[in-house]
């Protein structure tokens, strides 16, 4: 079978993939055009230099206790999930 596929500057691709392929290098073009230029829109609003840096230096900080959180919840569901397929030992 012959799948559609689109001619990328010499490549061939397939269509279904070109688009996703598409998808995730506007998506990450996107966030690298947008970090490097917060602390000028920081500064634009106002910010000093070092409040700037501390909404930016927070961020990774906010990313891992939030892994954390997620962490400790879904491990919550899945251990009391588990606790009810539990039999008693007596009837």
């Amino acid at each position: 079978m012959d799948q559609p596929s689109v001619n990328f500057f010499g490549r061939v691709i397939p269509k279904d993939v070109f688009f996703v392929r598409l998808f995730y290098l506007l998506y990450f073009a996107s966030f690298g055009s947008l970090f490097p230029l917060l602390a000028v829109y920081f500064k634009q609003l106002g910010l000093s230099a070092a409040q700037a840096g501390i909404l930016l230096g927070s961020r990774p900080i906010v990313e891992f206790v939030k892994l954390l959180l997620l962490f400790s919840v879904g491990s919550m569901i899945v251990f009391t999930l588990a606790v009810g397929f539990v039999q008693p030992l007596t009837p």
